[in-house]
């Protein structure tokens, strides 16, 4: 077990003799007692347990428990495990970065490692986890801004694929899974139309595996973002589809009369910025997944 402190989107404050109180941009927290006020200064990410119980332990609790080492580290410990199960106290360094502060907040974190202790304890958002997302282009969007987008927001990304525009008998698009590296928990699939066609073989790909994907529209002047598909518990995409296609009656019925399938192609709209603002919303919510 590493170092131990209060979560990095937690600003500790002290009121000697009322409460320890963590403030954060959802509210306020109060944790009343002796032992909380022992452990705040302790608990600034400069510690381990076992160091956290040998300056702590001496002074926490009744005069009967103080006379017991044994006891007061229990007592020690026990208040550490429930300020963990309720994500206040994680691993962490003494100088968390912005970025754990913005992921503590969002409730994303790493998978622990087996402490030497019981405690339920979860690393903080520093290590954030060990994601690993395969981007996948049907579209105008170039694979290499979804691969930037997921590494500024902490994700690693997998050598994805790029599908033209045109590409639009779904074969491509059923191969792309069969090649992903097996470590990709996601597969983000960035794209210019939810109904294009070759979406229905990729669904059914990741259907099939038990995949997740989200898909990402990032061109136009409304980015649409999600929702998960994939899992056997998700939606699908030939549901959503069924929708969408609903409120667009009138294009179906002109490529009906056309005997074409999918959406009528629309002139690429999009800028730079407006891509890469929907590319690291959609990076974020692959990250709190």
């Amino acid at each position: 077990m590493g170092t131990l402190g209060f979560s990095p989107h937690l600003r500790v404050e002290r009121v000697p003799g009322e409460a320890v109180y963590l403030v954060s941009e959802r509210g306020v927290t109060a944790l009343h007692g002796q032992t909380a006020e022992t452990l705040a200064p302790l608990l600034d990410g400069s510690r381990d347990l076992e160091h956290i119980l040998a300056e702590a332990g001496v002074r926490t609790g009744p005069a009967d428990v103080r006379t017991d080492p044994a006891a007061a580290a229990a007592l020690v410990t026990r208040v550490i495990a429930r300020l963990c199960e309720a994500g206040l106290v994680c691993e962490r360094g003494r100088y968390p970065r912005p970025e754990d502060a913005y992921w503590g907040l969002a409730g994303v974190t790493a998978a622990p490692a087996p402490p030497p202790v019981a405690l339920p304890m979860t690393p903080c958002a520093g290590a954030l986890r060990s994601a690993v997302v395969a981007p996948v282009a049907l579209g105008c969007t170039e694979l290499d801004e979804a691969v930037q987008a997921l590494r500024a927001a902490g994700i690693s990304a997998v050598e994805g694929d790029e599908i033209g525009a045109g590409a639009g008998d779904g074969h491509g698009a059923c191969q792309i899974d069969k090649r992903q590296h097996d470590d990709a928990y996601l597969t983000l699939v960035v794209c210019d139309d939810y109904l294009d066609p070759r979406l229905a073989a990729l669904d059914a790909e990741h259907r099939a595996s038990g995949r997740r994907w989200l898909p990402v529209k990032p061109v136009g002047t409304t980015a649409w973002i999600g929702p998960f598909l994939g899992a056997q518990d998700d939606p699908c995409w030939s549901c959503l589809a069924d929708r969408l296609w609903r409120r667009r009656q009138a294009e179906a019925h002109l490529q009906h009369r056309l005997g074409r399938e999918g959406p009528v192609p629309r002139p690429p709209a999009s800028l730079a910025a407006s891509r890469a603002a929907a590319l690291q919303l959609a990076a974020l919510e692959a990250a709190t997944w």
